[in-house]
């Protein structure tokens, strides 16, 4: 507000004043007070009732500096002062009165307090104006709470009208000498935050940092101002200085409520005057919100410090991702325990899996941590809080799943917050919500709705003025748009745009993050094999934007890396040692077989049918019912046919391997329990730790690069300096393990290194690889964990290994065969195959990391510590005599220890970089770590050999003894046996050579005798097997003498049984389809006829028979099982299987009472039996008892909740309590009206029980499309079943019901029905939709349209409920006449683009109808999208031409003509366009059903210099609108042709104004309302002359000749019609062309054409003849405006004239006073304007104000 007032306003205001009387210097000083006021204002302010508001108003308005402001029709009439007057008045005031200016103040604000206001912002402004005079602390309250509201919702114009209010107020409040520090803290605040919704950051950290300093800041304003500080440093990146600055926040609410509790008085030197701040529930919910805050600072740092994770799309479902993600997740355990504390039970999910690759317990910390806050804010706000504000931490909830990629619980969230109607959503947090959910939706791979809800909020988000926000929806919409771009292909160039949007908006911001990742996503676009050139140029123009590229480096702790890579070489020694302590060359135990019942899935089908109710054909209600059939289990043949599957084992042999699953059970566990441990241990660890600051650092961690230089950080290189790039990824599987992997870039005298945790590491590595030469040298270190050659090598082992034990237990004699030419078997190669677990792991961890140290990290001391620690190994190896530890033969230890002393040494004598350098390591270390390793050469060599070579021996003696075993002759037999011998002797004789003379390894075994294996030992497995020859040899005694020695070491029974184990043989089932039954019978008989009273055997038969149909043998035998007690007596379990079988037995017989029975004593014998209680649940439903069944089906569930029957199964059964009647039959209940609303929730309930459980079982994997299409089919007949009931919304149940049906498309799109049944569901979703819905309630009716027609394309024969040719005629004509109708409505009314969506639809969807291509045409001329419209009318006009369809052509000439006259656009080359066409383009006027497009016809006549046509059709327009009675049409008309005439002025008069002719006066009389059809006509010549004459100088006779055409039509039309046309003759034959000249006259004298006016002015008066009143009215203004300009001319005499005989017109008329007001007005203003008219104008002035 300025306070400079010029001199001569002072003068003037003091001197009026002064002057004038008390009432009206009053009035004035009232009327400077509002910035407006209108009369009751003024009358509320003034307060006194003597009648002369209105006068004084009139009085006020006289002055110049008093203005009338525009208002509206309806508004009333509001009045202001100019701002320079209006400041010198209020000042006066106060200075002389200031309790008055206050009280005036007071009565202003009453007045707004209690009178509504049509606009309810600037009510509130004008209040606060006011109360800030009356009320400051009030004042400011109100303003703060005004600022919340706006902040709230973003309205940013809004808060800056309220704080220009305050300033204003300001501005007079210093005037009033008041104390204004609070308020210009509080308004420096809120202009902060202004700046913080517009993204200055910075500028907004620098206000609030200084206000935060500021000593004499209030301390109720204090921790707003730190709140929003904490604000601005977040977005700054500062999120641990934000944290602290949110912290010091809470703990200032904190002190507020203690102070309020204790009730002490406020210390403060303000009053208090923070909005609510001395109240505990205000401080509750600040509290609240400054937690939300903090949530987000934590939420934050923890984006900033993992990977950068853009919205996409979810990848493909890969078996390799699946199991890396279990991986992650078995590795997470400890991690997800913690996270479950917070986030609950969801992060357990496999959806949560991925996320955890990029997470630790540093950024897990951070997100728990803001997790926390939100749901503690969230508590706050819903103890506290307004119910719109509780939702608000949901909304971060549901971000914050979002950011952790849980997109189906952000889902839930954000769909819950948008249907939340008692706290519902702003306007610009639905769009921000709007926008949350499409990314969860993107995330879950479903582009389309990601599309509808992130193109739902775009268009609002530019009046919020947020350009991230917008920036963030755009790329979610290119995102979802290239989703779609399988199906469309113009996705993709939709995506392009969005994403060159996108990238402007972003630089406009200076997000290099985010520029980057556009432009790689727009990169990825051009190398898309999928992507056209069109496409991939686009993409390549765009991604040109882009020249600088930023890339976050993610941070992990130093402590979990480590950890991992602990874990990891751990792991890979368990694995090595697993197998040695559980696959042993050992006897092998008998195992129970294990019988199951198993059945394929079942399905009930209470069927969906549709009846034909003729009466209501395009009732989708009417067509739907549900069959009332029962589902029901029949008695005649059962659902399933469930048999026994069995799995049993046998014996294993000496040197066979077989498992011990207990000691991997136990390592197992073990492991796990050590993991969890230390896992947790180091977590907690980092997290105590480890200061937030370091992570903020860490966070900042940049790759930069551009066409000059890379920079890492602080470091740089520049391209051309580049010698060498070297290459060091550690792969799982394909992708880089993000902190095992590196490049790096070398040049002449440094290295930069580009490390793995980089965000699109491989991306940045192709960047780069793009700047540098081609022949650039390169050394590409990577590796692979698994999908390598040594990968391959370690999980073939593994492979190898699982299928020796399994055929150790199966095929025992494969593996003692002995390969062709060989003595060595399968069984003999086991020790060796070791290599594969052990090699592997130590070149992945050891080796290989050694190679790539020397290339890449020279001062890396690696080498060193794994060259000490094989020299350590190396010397307990020398202690421990050479002690066997692993395998037989004992090659492991030595091996490893050789390895890695070589490798070690390799290293120290390799690693040089840059040779002209000093070597790293000095020489001293690299002569040491060579004799070391020459040393570890020799003695581990040396017993590798023994090993070696004592194994083979041994191994040859078990050939040649296994040989001797299957010989025929005794002698070959014997002689073989013999050769045995002897090779056990030289195994022996190698077994127990000293190691460098001195090492007895046979001493250390006896030493160490307590954890001795016996096959660990070659000496001990061939002392062994030789005492086994000589009891075959007969030779007693010698064989007791070894076995004496070997109990000396070992005292085990095995050792006694050792002969008869090698004749022993496993019983295995036949591995065919079709088992040999007599066989497997006839052995389990002799096996029965041995040991009778062995129960086993007894029920291991009855299962055969059971498997092989003999329902009577096997009843036989599971009985004979049961009765037998004792020692062979069966266990429960067996027991439980036994009394399964019978249940199932009698099923089949339909005797379900007896099955009854049998399933509930196996139950009763074990409660955890899913297959006892399965059975049972068939047998209750078979009853009718169906909660009985249901009980029984959901115990099944709970013990087995992976298998998909037992969900099917509830779903059918509730869904039969769903529509069971009271007599037992089935109806669609919640349609019959007879039911009560209790009756109907009812079986809601169980229909919605059904949907659960159907769902559950398609969540189930592994099942045939085809049964989860039916699946599917079942969910949705359950689905429509809810469309009526109570309390659920008839076209959300229909939306589901159709997604159901599209995921049964999906699995099995064959199926005729499918699309059928999903089309009518569309037809009907569309039927129930709201008129209003707009273009997107008509794609349902399209989609069923293109359902209907798929249906056909499969089957096109209607039969029963399957109708797809009736129905396609009853959706055609909605779908495109309809569409098409509600497109024409929307251009009606302006809305063009929404036309457009109509138009576009129907081309799309059914390009037969051609209108609509020129429709849409029409509606990008609207839009002004000419080349579009080019091309639409283009491709119409070539389906017209192709159709001969002639008047679709024409009507799109006269749609184009009739746009064109109601808009500035240019449509010559398009109306050419259509007009160039070889079709016959002369239209029937019968064909003409509007007078519209009649007179843009006759239009085109003109164009073409048809005269004679252009009059026929301008002449039916004429009629068309009196039958109408439209005369707003004619009006146009009118216009229209005089601005023909104005392109085109060579054309002569006659040719064109038709009315000249005659000739139509027959044609006339046959009209309705002949009287109409002259006056319009007389209208239309009138609308043709007015804008001729205006617009063309000099056409004044041909505005004679037309005018007398005017006359003689309205004289006709007052015949015939006198009462309804009097005014108009009057009009026109009294004022005729004198009126016009008047009007002219304005416009010239507007234009300041004085003289010309007065010509015009003067004309006026001769040609008006003041005949009426109307007409004497506009003679009277005509003369006083030939004064008003002759005065300004000069011609003063002339002026005085022509006053007094306006004066003396007055006198003839009193309706004419109203130009006395005028001319008075016109008066003043030219006298003010030009003051030296004064002397001549004051005494007519004085003469108007006598005669008023």
């Amino acid at each position: 507000m300025s306070s400079d007032v010029s001199a001569t306003t002072t003068v003037y205001l003091n001197r009026i004043l002064d002057e004038v009387h008390p009432m009206m210097a009053d009035a004035l000083l009232l009327a400077a007070v509002p910035v407006w006021f209108t009369a009751d204002l003024f009358a509320a302010m003034r307060q006194i009732d003597d009648g002369r508001n209105e006068g004084l108003i009139e009085r006020l308005l006289r002055y110049s500096f008093v203005r009338t402001l525009s208002t509206t029709e309806n508004e009333p009439a509001t009045y202001a002062i100019r701002p320079d007057e209006r400041v010198f008045l209020q000042r006066r005031w106060i200075a002389r009165d200031r309790d008055a200016y206050l009280t005036a103040h007071r009565r202003a604000l009453d007045y707004w307090e209690n009178t509504p206001d049509p606009n309810p912002q600037q009510q509130r402004r004008l209040i606060l104006y006011h109360l800030l005079f009356v009320d400051q602390t009030a004042g400011i309250n109100y303003l703060i709470d005004s600022f919340r509201l706006y902040h709230k919702e973003r309205q940013i114009t809004e808060i800056e009208r309220l704080l220009d209010t305050v300033n204003d107020a300001r501005f007079y409040l210093a005037v009033l000498a008041q104390d204004l520090e609070l308020l210009d803290d509080l308004l420096r605040h809120m202009w902060a935050r202004v700046n913080q919704l517009r993204g200055l950051w910075s500028s907004s950290l620098a206000t609030l940092e200084t206000l935060r300093n500021k000593p004499s800041l209030s301390p109720l304003l204090r921790p707003y101002v730190i709140r929003a500080h904490g604000e601005s440093l977040a977005q700054m990146g500062q999120f641990v200085e934000a944290i602290e600055a949110y912290e010091e926040t809470l703990t200032l609410f904190e002190a507020e409520e203690q102070r309020l509790m204790i009730g002490e008085a406020t210390a403060v030197s303000q009053p208090e005057v923070i909005s609510g701040v001395t109240d505990q529930k205000r401080i509750q919910i600040e509290r609240a919100y400054t937690k939300l805050a903090l949530g987000d600072a934590y939420v934050g740092l923890a984006e900033a410090t993992r990977e950068h994770n853009p919205p996409a799309l979810p990848d493909p479902p890969n078996w390799l991702h699946q199991l890396r993600d279990f991986a992650v997740f078995l590795l997470s355990l400890p991690l997800l325990v913690y996270m479950s504390v917070y986030l609950g039970r969801r992060v357990w999910h496999p959806r949560f899996w991925p996320i955890l690759l990029d997470l630790d317990w540093i950024v897990a910390r951070l997100f728990v941590s803001g997790a926390h806050q939100y749901k503690q804010a969230d508590w706050l706000l819903e103890q506290f809080g307004e119910p719109t504000e509780a939702v608000a931490a949901d909304e971060k909830l549901a971000y914050l799943y979002l950011s952790l990629n849980d997109n189906q619980q952000a889902e839930t969230l954000f769909r819950r917050l948008l249907a939340e109607e008692d706290a519902p959503l702003g306007g610009y947090r639905r769009l921000s919500v709007n926008l949350g959910l499409a990314e969860a939706l993107l995330g879950q791979g479903e582009p389309e709705a990601a599309r509808h809800y992130a193109d739902e909020a775009l268009p609002e988000i530019r009046q919020y003025e947020d350009d991230a926000l917008e920036a963030r929806a755009r790329v979610l919409l290119a995102e979802a748009h290239l989703g779609l771009a399988a199906t469309n292909s113009n996705e993709v160039q939709a995506a392009i745009l969005q994403f060159e949007r996108a990238l402007s908006l972003y630089q406009q911001q200076n997000d290099e993050i985010w520029v980057t990742e556009i432009a790689d996503r727009l990169h990825a676009i051009t190398h898309d094999e999928q992507m056209d050139e069109n496409q991939q140029e686009a993409a390549r123009r765009v991604a040109a934007a882009v020249s600088d590229y930023t890339y976050p480096i993610r941070y992990r702790h130093p402590a979990t890396v480590l950890f991992r890579h602990a874990v990891f070489i751990f792991l890979s020694i368990v694995i090595f040692l697993l197998p040695l302590y559980t696959i042993q060359l050992d006897t092998g135990s008998l195992v129970s077989p294990a019988i199951t019942f198993k059945g394929r899935e079942f399905v009930l089908w209470p069927s969906l049918i549709f009846q034909e109710l003729e009466d209501t054909p395009a009732n989708p209600e009417a067509e739907v019912e549900i069959e009332t059939e029962a589902p029901a289990v029949s008695n005649t043949a059962a659902p399933f046919r469930f048999r026994p599957a069995i799995a049993d084992a046998g014996l294993t042999v000496n040197a066979i391997p077989s498992a011990d699953t207990g000691v991997a059970l136990q390592v197992g566990i073990g492991m796990l329990v050590v993991y969890v441990l230390l896992s947790t241990v180091v977590g907690i660890a980092a997290l105590v730790f480890t200061p937030l600051r370091t992570l903020q650092q860490a966070g900042r961690g940049r790759v930069r690069l551009n066409g000059q230089r890379l920079r890492v950080n602080d470091e740089h290189i520049a391209w051309q300096n580049v010698t060498k790039m070297v290459i060091a990824d550690l792969k799982l599987i394909r992708e880089p393990l993000a902190d095992d992997s590196n490049f790096a870039l070398n040049s002449d005298r440094k290295q930069l290194i580009v490390p793995g945790n980089t965000t699109r590491y491989e991306t940045v590595r192709q960047r780069i690889a793009g700047y540098l030469p081609t022949a650039l040298p390169q050394a590409d270190w990577s590796y692979r964990l698994v999908y390598g050659r040594m990968g391959a090598w370690y999980i073939g082992t593994v492979a190898v290994l699982l299928v020796l034990a399994l055929l150790g237990s199966r095929f025992p004699m494969l593996l003692n065969t002995d390969f062709p030419g060989t003595r060595y078997s399968l069984a003999d190669l086991y020790p060796y195959l070791y290599l594969g677990l052990f090699v592997p792991p130590l070149w992945a961890f050891v080796l290989r990391p050694l190679q790539i140290r020397h290339h890449m990290f020279p001062g890396s001391r690696l080498a060193v510590w794994i060259g000490l620690a094989g020299l350590i190994l190396l010397l307990l190896r020398l202690g421990s005599l050479f002690f066997p530890w692993f395998t037989m033969p004992d090659i492991y230890p030595s091996l490893g220890i050789l390895l890695m002393i070589g490798g070690a040494t390799r290293a120290l004598w390799q690693t040089r970089i840059w040779p002209e350098k000093p070597r790293p390591y000095p020489a001293w270390l690299r002569l040491t770590a060579l004799f070391v390793a020459l040393f570890t050469l020799f003695v581990m060599g040396s017993h590798l050999l023994r090993e070696v070579y004592s194994y083979h021996f041994l191994i040859v003696g078990n050939s040649l003894r296994d040989r001797s075993l299957l010989a025929q002759e005794q002698e070959a037999a014997n002689d073989l046996a013999e050769d045995a011998l002897d090779a056990y002797d030289e195994a022996i004789a190698t077994a127990q050579r000293k190691i460098l003379g001195v090492v007895d390894t046979r001493a250390a075994v006896r030493l160490l005798a307590p954890v001795l294996r016996r096959t660990q030992s070659v000496w001990f497995q061939a002392l062994s097997n030789r005492a086994a020859i000589y009891m075959q040899l007969g030779d007693f005694d010698a064989a007791l003498n070894d076995y004496d020695q070997l109990l000396s070491f070992t005292n085990t029974t095995e050792l006694l049984a050792s002969s008869n184990i090698a004749r022993l043989g496993a019983f295995t089932q036949a591995d065919e389809d079709t088992p040999d039954y007599q066989t497997i019978l006839k052995e389990q008989g002799r096996l029965i006829y041995a040991q009778p009273y062995n129960a086993y055997y007894h029920l291991w038969r009855g299962v055969t028979y059971h498997i092989w149909g003999n329902a009577e043998a096997a009843e036989t035998n599971y009985r004979a099982a049961l009765e037998i007690s004792g020692e062979g007596a069966l266990n429960r379990q067996s027991q439980v299987q036994a009394w399964t079988g019978l249940g199932w037995l009698a099923f089949g017989q339909n005797q379900f009472k007896e099955a009854v029975d049998h399933f509930d004593t196996a139950v009763s014998l074990n409660d955890r039996s899913d297959e006892a209680y399965l059975g049972l649940g068939f047998s209750y439903y078979a009853l009718e008892e169906y909660d009985k069944a249901l009980e029984a089906w959901e115990k099944t569930a709970e013990l087995a909740p992976q298998e998909p029957t037992s969900y099917i199964l509830l779903g059918t059964g509730h869904w039969r309590l769903g529509v069971l009647d009271e007599q037992g039959g089935q109806e669609d209940r919640c349609t019959n009206p007879d039911l009560s609303e209790e009756q109907e929730l009812a079986s809601a309930a169980e229909l919605e029980l059904a949907i659960e459980n159907f769902r559950t079982a398609l969540s189930l994997p592994g099942r045939a499309p085809a049964d989860v299409a039916e699946t599917y089919q079942s969910l949705a007949r359950v689905q429509y079943l809810l469309r009526n009931c109570p309390g659920y919304d008839r076209v959300a149940v229909l939306e589901e019901t159709i997604d159901s049906y599209s995921n049964a498309i999906a699995h099995n799109p064959d199926v005729a029905r499918y699309w059928h049944v999903r089309g009518r569901m569309e037809y009907t979703v569309w039927y129930y939709l709201p008129g209003d819905t707009g273009p997107s309630a008509r794609v349902w009716l399209f989609d069923a349209l293109d359902d209907t027609d798929m249906a056909l394309a499969i089957n096109s024969v209607d039969f029963a409920d399957y109708q797809p040719n009736r129905w396609r005629e009853i959706i055609y004509p909605h779908a495109v006449d309809g569409t098409l109708t509600k497109g024409d409505n929307r251009f009606a009314n302006g809305e063009y683009d929404v036309a457009l969506d109509y138009y576009e639809l129907v081309v799309t969807h059914t390009p037969e109808a051609v209108g609509a291509f020129f429709k849409a045409g029409l509606a990008n001329v609207a839009l002004r999208n000419f080349d579009q419209a080019e091309a639409w009318y283009a491709e119409g006009l070539q389906r017209a031409e192709a159709a001969n369809d002639n008047v679709a052509v024409l009507l799109a000439q006269a749609a184009l003509i009739q746009f064109a006259n109601r808009a500035d656009v240019d449509i010559l080359p398009l109306l050419a366009l259509l007009r160039s066409t070889d079709l016959d383009l002369t239209i029937n006027p019968a064909d003409i059903e509007d007078a519209e497009t009649a007179f843009a016809l006759a239009q085109v006549a003109l164009l073409d210099r048809q005269w004679q046509r252009a009059t026929l059709l301008s002449n039916l327009g004429l009629e068309l609108a009196v039958m109408a009675e439209d005369i707003v049409v004619v009006r146009a008309a009118g216009a229209n042709l005089a601005a023909y005439q104005l392109s085109y002025p060579d054309v002569a008069l006659q040719d064109i104004y038709w009315p000249l002719f005659g000739g139509v006066g027959t044609a006339v009389s046959d009209l309705e309302h002949p009287d109409l059809y002259w006056r319009y006509r007389a209208e239309y010549g009138f609308r043709f002359v007015h804008n001729m004459f205006a617009a063309q100088p000099g056409w004044e006779n041909n505005a004679a000749r037309v005018y007398t055409q005017i006359i003689a039509d309205v004289e006709r039309a007052f015949e015939l019609n006198p009462d309804e046309h009097q005014t108009w003759r009057d009009f026109f034959v009294d004022a005729n062309l004198g009126w016009h000249y008047l009007r002219r006259g304005d416009t010239r004298y507007q234009e300041a054409s004085y003289q010309d006016a007065l010509a015009d002015y003067l004309q006026a008066t001769q040609l008006i003849q003041p005949n009426s009143e109307d007409a004497l009215n506009d003679r009277t203004e005509a003369v006083f405006k030939v004064g008003l300009t002759a005065l300004r001319l000069g011609e003063f005499q002339l002026a005085e004239e022509a006053y007094a005989a306006g004066l003396t017109l007055l006198a003839r008329y009193d309706g004419n006073d109203a130009q006395l007001g005028r001319a008075r007005t016109d008066l003043e203003n030219l006298l003010m304007e030009e003051p030296e008219l004064a002397p001549f104008g004051g005494a007519i002035l004085e003469d108007l104000d006598e005669a008023e």
